[in-house]
């Protein structure tokens, strides 16, 4: 995407705000806190009469005059000092926690059963909870009861 007719000119705007910025007649996107060139020969399709006339009368002129966006002359200059020292880093020394773990032993948790008669009292406990449990001496009294309501009517 090489525009032969932007050699030489450029067009740096600033976007002044913390979201981006969409100039709607150059289809162009001004990403937050940012300087873009509008006019580089390498990567814009822009023409410069394009964006004259968009500084007349178009988002540019809008943008600029709400002082959401800002015009530079000179391109900045990138900052090139931007690594960090590694010997002026410093590591933590001290331990992640200093709360000591105990194993606390319980008298009452100890259990002298042999295991198979705890086998066998565990198997009878549960013969008897999942099998059908019937009361008949409920039984029976609910069909008496049965039987006197009818007898009452």
């Amino acid at each position: 995407m090489f525009n032969k007719d932007n050699i030489g000119y450029h067009c740096w705007v600033i976007n002044r705000t913390k979201s981006k910025i969409i100039i709607s007649d150059l289809g162009w996107t001004l990403q937050p806190n940012s300087t873009t060139d509008l006019l580089d020969c390498k990567h814009s399709r822009l023409s410069v009469s394009q964006v004259e006339k968009s500084f007349e009368n178009g988002s540019l002129k809008e943008y600029y005059d709400k002082k959401i966006i800002g015009i530079r002359q000179v391109k900045p200059i990138p900052i090139m000092n931007r690594t960090i020292d590694i010997a002026k880093i410093s590591y933590p020394t001290k331990n992640k926690t200093n709360i000591k773990l105990e194993e606390k032993h319980f008298k009452e948790l100890e259990i002298d059963i042999n295991e198979d008669d705890f086998a066998l009292q565990n198997a009878e406990q549960s013969v008897m909870e999942h099998s059908g449990k019937t009361n008949l001496r409920e039984q029976s009294n609910n069909s008496e009861s049965f039987i006197e309501d009818d007898e009452k009517e």
